[in-house]
């Protein structure tokens, strides 16, 4: 079936509370939550707001000079994940899951793909109570880094929705090497890899306060590079990352 159009009301939205170490953590994140009616949006909140301090490691996407370190993504990760959520798609149902890894060499590797227990509809999806505990107990018990999150459009376009950018400021502002990737698999592209943009676009969502779905984040059109939020060039697709798949749902 074609595409659903980004018109009022269709959001989608999925987080998880961000995991890092000590050695990796950015101040606590410091965005408004947003979150659609029935989704579930774990994002710390907080009214002030605040720009993680930038690293000063391999280039990446949003303004001149800004620099982060590489993101090694295993290049068979979004399929695992396409086949893994095949039931839910075929039903027109999101899926969402963690990206989860470990700092190798000043760079950051994404080594495990956890999907908590959940609930989703055609446009949102997000963890339960034990979903969070658990995700969160085994980030803890593997010493894993939270790196990102995905999750599926089955019915709509590869895009970032306003939700999808506050759940997106959560991650970002605890990490800032932080991505969000969306697989549309009946839309083309199909496959998005998205951060905000620095420093307007991650302190632009900071300082939200709006709820659920709201347009002005998307007032230049709803795609990457409308000066909210980019496709990433700090990320590397290679085979020579393995992921494991965790699968907490019950």
């Amino acid at each position: 079936p074609p595409p659903a159009s980004t018109e009022a009301g269709v959001e989608s939205g999925f987080a998880v509370p961000p995991v890092v170490p000590p050695s990796a953590r950015m101040p606590p994140p410091h965005c408004a939550v947003s979150c659609n009616c029935s989704a579930r949006q774990l994002v710390p909140p907080s009214a002030a707001s605040a720009v993680p301090v930038p690293s000063t490691h391999a280039a990446t996407a949003s303004q001149p000079g800004y620099k982060l370190r590489r993101l090694l993504l295993p290049s068979n990760l979004t399929e695992r994940f396409l086949d893994i959520a095949r039931p839910n798609t075929q039903r027109n149902v999101e899926t969402c899951a963690i990206l989860a890894g470990r700092l190798l060499r000043d760079e950051l590797h994404v080594t495990h793909l956890i999907v908590p227990s959940q609930t989703g509809s055609s446009d949102q999806c997000g963890t339960t109570d034990e979903g969070e505990e658990d995700a969160c107990m085994y980030h803890v018990e593997n010493d894993l880094i939270t790196l990102g999150w995905i999750h599926t459009h089955p019915s709509q376009m590869c895009f970032f929705s306003s939700v999808d950018l506050h759940t997106q400021c959560g991650y970002q502002s605890m990490l800032e090497e932080a991505i969000g990737i969306v697989l549309s698999p009946n839309s083309s592209p199909s496959v998005g890899i998205f951060q905000l943009t620095h420093p307007a676009g991650l302190r632009e969502v900071q300082q939200c306060t709006e709820k659920g779905f709201h347009p002005f984040h998307q007032r230049n059109g709803p795609h990457a590079g409308n000066g909210v939020y980019n496709e990433c060039n700090h990320v590397i697709t290679t085979a020579s990352v393995s992921v494991q798949v965790v699968d907490l749902r019950k």
